[in-house]
């Protein structure tokens, strides 16, 4: 089975209000995280990032790297209090990645394992086309 393309505007709809589901973007990969309404839904410690493409915001912010020796035991208290410190403004929000260094595409890339791990995956993210001008 071919991946779904998720276009940013339906990408944006999936913001957990009204009854739509939670989606969120990593990696131009999108999850659902409708199972996790406490964290990323309305009135969620995270709701400002339903509906995004997040990348920049998470490679932009600490995270332990994983080779520490708490890395297992504390993935989740570590995420937990990575996310409490997400400064994530709404100009970094479905912000391109082009611009990141190798470290912070690398720490995109540990956040798509963590969401790999945890939420199913609803498809790709088409890439922002550019528009002609008339």
């Amino acid at each position: 089975a071919s991946e779904r393309e998720i276009s940013r505007e339906e990408l944006h709809r999936c913001d957990g209000k009204n009854g739509a589901p939670i989606y969120l973007a990593v990696g131009s990969v999108v999850y659902d995280a409708s199972a996790n309404p406490g964290a990323y839904g309305p009135g969620g410690s995270y709701e400002g990032l339903a509906g995004h493409e997040v990348s920049y915001c998470l490679a932009r912010s600490s995270l332990e790297p994983e080779g520490t020796a708490s890395h297992k035991r504390c993935e989740r208290l570590r995420m937990r209090m990575f996310l409490t410190r997400l400064r994530c403004s709404r100009p970094n929000l479905d912000k391109d990645v082009g611009t990141l260094d190798a470290d912070e595409q690398q720490r995109i890339q540990a956040f798509v394992g963590m969401f790999n791990k945890k939420y199913p995956v609803v498809g790709r993210l088409v890439p922002h086309e550019p528009r002609a001008v008339l």
